[in-house]
């Protein structure tokens, strides 16, 4: 049996991805970790879906992220899988985008996918910006109103003031949980990071 180098060529273009070569391409041009590229590989359907996404130009780390976290701990123990759901590689890419904008912290953003997620992909599809609006998740950032929260959760913690004080600084958390507590977990988290820590670090704290 003789084939042409023009056949071999044609077969080698309809072939699917290969597992590694899969693995290697999301290693080198999405920058993923040898263990997150091979959950990918390992779930075909979602390395698809996330393959559609970077064609849309998602911003891949942080779309891996998502999918990887709280998407997969979304549908284990369920029957259905991502083809099943409303979300889209658009969606997808919306949250990812309101990210890196700092529309949305970490929080939110596993709330508006896990709210896709939660509709049948039979259903209306979902417009993230429009819901963001519609469920008032967009990250608090102001500076000003923040500080305010922040002194008051101080203002509210004579006991974990006093051990943080005395040195116990891991009573730190307490007090950005509060405050993101306080915000109703629409807090940005660096702009909360930086006041809590210039009050710490002030001689009334000391």
């Amino acid at each position: 049996v003789k084939i042409s180098a023009a056949e071999i060529e044609t077969i080698r273009k309809i072939m699917p991805e290969l597992p590694d070569a899969r693995r290697q391409r999301y290693m080198k041009v999405a920058g993923l970790s040898f263990e997150d590229a091979h959950i990918f590989v390992e779930n075909r359907e979602m390395a698809d879906f996330y393959d559609k996404a970077l064609e849309l130009g998602v911003a891949a780390k942080t779309a891996a992220n998502l999918l990887l976290g709280p998407a997969t701990a979304f549908f284990k123990g369920r029957e259905n899988t991502i083809k099943d759901t409303a979300l889209t590689a658009e969606n997808l890419k919306d949250i990812v985008d309101n990210i890196n904008s700092n529309l949305l912290n970490s929080t939110t953003a596993k709330q508006v996918l896990q709210h896709i997620l939660a509709v049948a992909c039979s259903e209306k599809p979902i417009d993230v910006s429009s819901y963001i609006r519609e469920k008032g998740l967009a990250q608090v950032s102001n500076e000003s109103e923040i500080e305010l929260v922040v002194q008051g959760v101080l203002d509210k913690s004579p006991n974990q003031l006093a051990e943080f004080r005395s040195g116990k600084v891991k009573v730190r958390g307490f007090f950005f949980g509060e405050v993101m507590k306080a915000l109703k977990g629409k807090g940005n988290p660096e702009i909360i990071n930086k006041i809590l820590d210039a009050k710490l670090s002030s001689p009334e704290c000391l």
